[in-house]
């Protein structure tokens, strides 16, 4: 009988070990395939209009963006990891002969078979508190992607805002190179007519050189920005400086800081992965608790006597006393990190708090800086040229003063143009800082962190 069972024990031992281990499955890396893949991707249309709204902008970042996408696939594989409950140990299996020497003579067989089983189940929650931190790790990686999707979000909205003021600079620009021209080319008329001397073309020409020179640099800045579009976007540069950006509203009312400062609590990304993290350390702490209980071992054996012919049956039971290793190094740890969390998000929250502060008060001064602009530096500018350029037909000033009122008019719309781009930067700073959109630039802007994180409250 007890060969009958070690023949099945042997069969069933291989059975299993042939059917229930997976197998390896090749994954191929080929750069020329995917080459070919990221190319046709970057180079695929990004709207059928002439200008690029935000938008359309966002859609095409969360289509090609790879960051994303691999953090998406990091959170399924994890989610695959927490849907598989921690099984049971796995039974242990020992089978072969006994072989008995220096028998008397009569005896029934000096080869005995033996067959034993053994296996182990935990006494105490080891398992369900397993079962809880990979599904704690499976929200963190899930909230992870969340998080990253809107710092990309809000880096896109910076590099929008951007592009968006470079544009509006290079057009301004463009508006006051136009009006130049015109009056140089008055200035080579009065030149003919004698009027004036031809130092004032000359000093018209150098004027001329120096803002395209100073285009250069406008159309560098352009360039940088449409290059940081096309890297969050994944697709060409050349694309995007094809298109206009839709313009930003140009003076958007911003809350309060106190209203800013419960914001930043309820959704600022950093606050909101320390939390998480603190969860799954408090999940650790747990099975670390749990490892302290010992597993009970069960075992059973079967085997005939060397050199009898009777049978032996034997349970035998086994439980680790833990009287010298209690887990403690492992818990103190795990005990430590929860708490360092708290210490982490009070510091955070503080720097937070602090940049919140920074930022609010620069853009404060900025829109100070852009009412003085627009109702006294930019009026008198206008003002100084129509004067002057009345002034010079009469004769009272030359036309090198004329062009000194032409060319502070050209600095001071620039300088506009340029405040309300540093306006914008600073509203999206504050918008990163306390994780909610507070200029609404596309229909279904992001929701409250809070609603699209997952929590998971454990007992």
């Amino acid at each position: 009988m007890i060969k009958n069972i070690l023949r099945m024990a042997f069969v069933s031992s291989a059975i299993m070990l042939a059917t229930s281990c997976q197998t390896y499955q090749p994954l191929v890396l080929q750069p020329e395939t995917l080459y070919d893949e990221v190319s046709t991707s970057r180079s695929r249309s990004v709207t059928d209009r002439e200008r690029l709204s935000f938008a359309e902008a966002a859609t095409v970042m969360e289509r090609n963006n790879t960051t994303l996408a691999s953090l998406k696939m990091a959170y399924e594989g994890q989610q695959r990891v927490a849907q598989i409950k921690t099984p049971l140990p796995n039974p242990s299996l020992a089978f072969g002969p006994s072989i008995g020497t220096n028998l008397e003579g009569g005896v029934s067989s000096a080869v005995q078979p033996f067959v034993g089983l053994g296996f182990s189940i935990p006494l105490g929650p080891r398992l369900i508190r397993t079962d809880e931190l990979n599904e704690i790790l499976a929200i963190q990686a899930y909230n992870q992607t969340v998080v990253k999707h809107r710092s990309l979000y809000f880096e896109l909205r910076q590099a929008f805002a951007q592009y968006s003021a470079s544009t509006r600079v290079l057009d301004a620009h463009q508006v006051v190179a136009e009006s130049f021209a015109e009056t140089r080319r008055s200035t080579t008329r009065l030149v003919e007519l004698g009027s004036i001397s031809a130092l004032g073309v000359m000093e018209a020409d150098l004027q001329a050189a120096e803002m395209r020179v100073e285009r250069l640099g406008l159309q560098a800045e352009s360039e940088s920005a449409a290059a940081t579009l096309g890297r969050l976007m994944a697709v060409d540069s050349a694309q995007i400086r094809t298109l206009k950006p839709e313009a930003l509203p140009k003076h958007p009312p911003i809350p309060e800081l106190a209203v800013l400062k419960q914001l930043l609590l309820a959704n600022n990304a950093a606050l909101s992965e320390i939390e998480i993290e603190l969860k799954v350390y408090d999940a650790e702490l747990r099975l670390e608790l749990a490892r302290q209980y010992p597993d009970l071992s069960i075992g059973l054996d079967v085997d005939d006597e060397v050199g009898e012919s009777k049978r032996t049956f034997s349970v035998g039971l086994g439980l680790d006393i833990p009287v010298f290793d209690r887990n403690r190094q492992a818990i103190a740890k795990a005990e430590n990190e929860r708490a360092l969390r708290l210490v982490l998000y009070k510091g955070e929250l503080s720097e937070m708090l602090s940049s919140v502060e920074e930022e609010y008060a620069k853009l404060q001064l900025i829109a100070q800086k852009l009412e003085v602009y627009r109702t006294e530096i930019l009026p008198a500018a206008r003002k100084n040229v129509e004067a002057g350029e009345r002034a010079m037909k009469f004769g009272a000033i030359d036309v090198l003063r004329y062009l000194d009122f032409v060319s502070q008019l050209r600095q001071v719309e620039i300088k506009q143009v340029e405040l309300e781009g540093e306006r914008w930067s600073g509203i999206v700073s504050l918008e990163q800082l306390v994780g909610l959109p507070l200029v609404n630039l596309m229909a279904d802007e992001l929701s409250p962190l809070k609603d699209s994180l997952k929590l998971l409250e454990l007992e």
